[in-house]
């Protein structure tokens, strides 16, 4: 029982309704809790989660009713502001976008520039590759992967042997700006075009066969004439690739 105005009164604090160490307070229609730090609510049940100090670094703690988040100093961040920002401290030159990645970062570098922190001029910005190559970034310097039909530092030599110009399986060889057919067996010309006449073999016993452009004349061996020194004659002779017969 308590007396308020010489009326008496039933003791509500008796019952002790204020939590974690409230002071309870008598009053005409009931109580009131005066909580300590940390606490609020009608019967200081509600604790304040900021009361542990939460946030690290010198952050704040913002109390959301029975939650709290962290306002994070720069450089710091996560739910607790315990994460070293790597990108606080702008890693990143020449304009350069700093991305943070877990406990490190990575930039994101601005055309012309590359390397870890966008410190390196890209030699490819200046697009030093002509007739369509790709310029291929290596460090400080530059390679040209030229497209077919080019060739040399920055793709700007035509190559002479990419159109196929040797025919009937001749090799193309590269000389200077030009080229040679390296022709196979029963082929000639520039461009292996032409089927040599002598490559059948066309002259018999043992005559040697001689070009004469896309025609062949054969030079009979003693004893042999007609135009393949086919013909057999004792006292034959050849000359100069026409068989004659010889005078006793």
């Amino acid at each position: 029982m308590y007396i308020n105005r010489g009326r008496k009164f039933a003791d509500p604090c008796r019952i002790r309704p204020c939590q974690n160490n409230g002071t309870c307070i008598a009053l005409n229609t009931g109580f009131r809790c005066d909580c300590k730090p940390g606490y609020r609510g009608n019967d200081c049940s509600v604790g304040d989660p900021c009361l542990s100090q939460p946030c690290n670094n010198g952050a704040t703690c913002l109390n959301n009713g029975s939650n709290f988040s962290c306002q994070c100093p720069p450089g710091f961040n996560g739910p607790r502001c315990s994460v070293v920002d790597p990108c606080h401290s702008d890693p990143c030159k020449n304009g350069g976008t700093c991305q943070n990645e877990e406990s490190s970062y990575r930039c994101l570098c601005p055309s012309g520039f590359g390397g870890d922190d966008c410190s390196i001029v890209d030699p490819c910005s200046s697009q030093p590759c002509l007739n369509g190559a790709s310029c291929i970034n290596n460090g400080s310097a530059f390679i040209c992967q030229c497209q077919l039909g080019f060739k040399g530092l920055l793709c700007t030599i035509v190559d002479p042997c990419h159109s196929d110009p040797c025919k009937n399986g001749g090799t193309c060889q590269e000389e200077e700006s030009s080229y040679r057919c390296l022709c196979p067996p029963g082929f000639k010309e520039n461009d292996c075009s032409i089927v040599a006449p002598c490559s059948s073999n066309p002259c018999l016993n043992n005559g040697i066969c001689v070009e004469e452009g896309s025609e062949f004349t054969c030079q009979c061996m003693a004893g042999f004439t007609g135009k393949d020194c086919s013909k057999g004659g004792s006292s034959s002779v050849t000359t100069t690739g026409i068989a004659v017969d010889s005078i006793n």
